[in-house]
């Protein structure tokens, strides 16, 4: 009970009282408030001088009031009715309106505060995989899934996104994926199950895993590869598509959005509306998902490593498509990024 007058008062301090029109009616209601608690401390006053009961000291004001006078007394009495009914509205009325702001703000998620980033990207990422690996030093494979989904989630664990800032260097999005021509920032992580993450917006069923932890801190980098899931069953895709895609792109993959865990294709995300059980539903919110039906891989670094560089998408075109095709070892790729310098950016 004390919380919520101390509610009441925030209310009136912070989101009334500086308000012309708000502020002339509360003091109205005090004003009228006050009057009747002196009016009452009056008849109690006046039964206990005059000896006389509660009732008859209330008969004697309101006989006063139905006197004639050059205004007729009951005219100011109707008046004194009409602003105490006034001012009981309007206390019904705010103590429903504090009560609504209440559970509004009880409801409304708190604005997360970004803060700002620490260290310069590559920096970063390099501390960030001393913590999600200890100890080791140089390339190391990892194959099991459970253990790879353990480590990723130490390595992205929050914060990853930060306050943008105007310091040289300094990126609000330090870990980046990088794929020959293709790169992106990484500003959310979310472990799925045990042996699935989501990356941005990638689904990854994860497979294996290498990891360069370098002495020279710029050449550190996160290999990972993905197994390829089954189709959604939302478009009619079969495997001369999926062929297809691989003969073009070396990987073939689906977008779809996910509207309350419900599938939807990619055209009905980006109109923000879907037919489910043959009725439009308006999916504006829903999540954007990418999903790969085929193995999949990329490279994780920081944002100002210098595999974010044209020599990188140049020399890496077929680097990845041959290690998904057992064209080549992965380890032909690592000794490739071995030879990158650090201003190579």
């Amino acid at each position: 009970m004390k919380q919520f007058f101390i509610n009441i008062y925030k209310v009136i301090k912070d989101e009334y009282w500086g308000d012309p029109v708000w502020s002339k009616v509360i003091s109205a209601g005090i004003i009228a408030v006050l009057g009747s608690i002196i009016t009452t401390l009056y008849l109690l006053g006046k039964s206990l001088i005059d000896k006389i009961s509660f009732k008859e000291a209330f008969g004697s004001l309101l006989f006063f009031f139905k006197r004639a006078t050059l205004i007729n007394n009951f005219v100011i009495l109707i008046c004194i009715v009409f602003i105490a009914i006034t001012t009981v509205n309007f206390i019904i009325k705010f103590i429903k309106d504090v009560r609504q702001k209440r559970k509004a703000n009880l409801a409304e998620p708190a604005k997360e505060e970004l803060p700002l980033v620490p260290f310069e990207p590559s920096v970063f990422f390099a501390y960030r995989l001393a913590g999600a690996f200890p100890g080791q030093r140089g390339l190391e494979w990892y194959d099991d899934p459970k253990v790879i989904v353990e480590r990723l989630s130490i390595l992205f664990q929050k914060p990853i996104k930060f306050k943008s800032t105007e310091r040289e260097g300094f990126s609000p999005h330090p870990l980046w994926w990088f794929r020959e021509t293709s790169s992106m920032f990484i500003e959310n992580f979310e472990k799925l199950s045990k042996t699935k993450v989501l990356m941005g917006v990638k689904e990854l069923e994860v497979k294996r895993m290498a990891v360069n932890i370098d002495q020279a801190y710029y050449k550190c980098f996160v290999y990972l590869e993905v197994k390829g899931e089954k189709r959604t069953g939302l478009y009619n895709t079969d495997a001369s598509d999926i062929k297809r895609h691989i003969e073009t792109f070396g990987y073939s993959w689906e977008e779809f959005g996910l509207h309350k865990n419900i599938p939807i294709r990619r055209e009905e995300y980006d109109d923000g509306a879907a037919i489910i059980k043959g009725k439009v539903v308006e999916t504006f919110g829903a999540n954007l998902r990418t999903r790969f039906l085929t193995d999949y891989n990329f490279i994780i670094a920081g944002h100002d490593s210098p595999f974010n560089s044209q020599r990188f998408e140049r020399g890496t075109d077929k680097y990845f498509n041959d290690i998904l095709s057992d064209k080549i070892e992965a380890e032909r790729l690592f000794e490739f990024l071995d030879t990158f310098q650090k201003r190579e950016r």
